[in-house]
């Protein structure tokens, strides 16, 4: 046991890098966290009682406005739960309007002018003091079409005689949207932020799936190819056959209707830097009767509800894959399926990485002793080469995938400096 013991420290000393190989350097960058979180949200405060009922004269009217992507169905079971009740919240004495502007999404101007011509013949019957009391709820960009169509109002003369009285906005970006840079801003030919790291994560795992669904046993068969085996040398035609496959992320990025509808004209007004933004920033603060306002946002823990850490990609990306409607009400926090998935390929593709690493090896040394290998040696020497880095490469991807997506929407700015780590051979 001691001389073993001692043979094997011998074999780490003599093995161990000392210096990084260039090829085997991977760059990632330091990102600031978020230390601090708000409280958890207590019940309702004074939350009205079963039953209740007040004055027709308090009447009001609650216009639900979606986001990008989203239509008059967004809101469909909260305004449902608003006006008849749900499990612990009774209903309101409420008139909820479900506002669809899909069809103007041009610019946030037209969009505001469609949504207005709504409200105005929805509050036709309703005397001045009524309409005071209505207000907006509205999801992201429809908090941007809200305070968009209060201007229209003040542009037509209707400063003191508004159709409503207020404005909440739950997750708006009233201060510009940079994922609207990272949709629409060219960065390379034709190929914009996002379009371009979509296309590299669908070459990267989708070169990891293909080694993955083929069985690549030491002893190949030398002709033939069926469902389970393939011949090594068509291996190395991996990289080319994803090139092939991937070319399909711009048109899919165009038909599939969660990814299309998030290419919009209107995304170009309120982008980092859109023009709208200022303007809507200067209505507010020079209107000579504003509107209340008041605004939500979520945070990122740390952890979900089951203590395992939270993604914001992925599961944002369960809803592209997943109708919001079939969702029960209030219990859309359940949406890490996805995540969960990840974590499973992530596993695989790492075990293949390493499976594939220690063949390689084995290959690679006979052919370092010897005066070379023969010529199905040395395709399996290849392949497994292949396999190794393809399947390396995708579970770095897919482990990076959350962090890049937090830079593409502007929600964790990239930081100078440079940690270096290398793999062993």
């Amino acid at each position: 046991m001691i001389l073993f013991g001692g043979l094997f420290l011998m074999s780490t000393v003599l093995h161990s890098q000392t210096v990084c190989p260039e090829s085997q350097r991977s760059t990632t960058f330091s990102t600031p966290e978020v230390s601090e979180y708000p409280p958890e949200f207590g019940p309702p405060v004074n939350p009205p009682t079963p039953g209740f009922s007040a004055p027709e004269d308090t009447l009001r009217q609650v216009f639900f406005l979606h986001g990008l992507g989203g239509s008059s169905e967004s809101w469909a079971k909260i305004r449902t739960a608003t006006e008849a009740g749900a499990s612990g919240f009774p209903g309101r004495k409420v008139i909820a309007n479900n506002l669809d502007y899909n069809g103007y999404l041009g610019d946030l101007a037209g969009a505001a002018t469609h949504v207005y011509n709504l409200v105005d013949d929805l509050v036709e019957d309703q005397d001045s003091f009524q309409r005071t009391r209505n207000y907006f709820i509205a999801h992201s960009q429809g908090g941007l079409v809200s305070r968009r169509t209060d201007k229209r109002m003040e542009d037509l003369g209707h400063a003191f005689s508004k159709d409503f009285g207020g404005i909440v906005t739950f997750g708006s970006p009233h201060q510009g949207a940079y994922i609207g840079n990272s949709l629409m801003d060219v960065i390379e030919g034709d190929e914009t932020r996002i379009q371009k790291w979509l296309y590299d994560g669908c070459r990267k795992v989708g070169a990891a799936v293909i080694h993955d669904k083929i069985d690549i046993p030491i002893n190949l068969p030398i002709v033939g190819i069926n469902l389970g085996t393939i011949k090594v040398e068509h291996l190395t035609d991996v990289s080319n056959l994803t090139d092939s496959l991937c070319g399909v992320v711009d048109l899919l990025f165009q038909i599939v209707p969660n990814f299309a509808a998030l290419a919009k004209p209107i995304l170009d007004d309120y982008k980092d830097g859109g023009s709208q933004i200022s303007v809507l920033n200067s209505h507010d603060a020079n209107s000579p009767n504003p509107v209340q306002k008041v605004a939500f946002y979520g945070i990122k823990g740390d952890k979900d509800q089951n203590g395992d850490p939270q993604s914001i990609f992925w599961r944002t990306a369960q809803w592209f894959l997943v109708d919001p409607s079939d969702i029960p009400i209030f219990q859309a926090n359940a949406d890490h399926q996805v995540e969960a998935s990840i974590k499973d390929w992530i596993t695989n593709f790492e075990a293949n990485a390493y499976f594939a690493g220690f063949l390689y090896g084995h290959y690679k040394q006979k052919h370092e002793s010897s005066w070379g290998l023969n010529h199905k040696a040395w395709q399996n020497k290849v392949a497994y080469r292949d396999v190794r880095d393809d399947s390396r490469a995708a579970a770095k991807w897919l482990k990076e995938a959350d962090r890049t997506w937090s830079e593409l929407i502007g929600a964790r700015v990239i930081e100078d400096g440079i940690v270096e780590s290398c793999y062993c051979r």
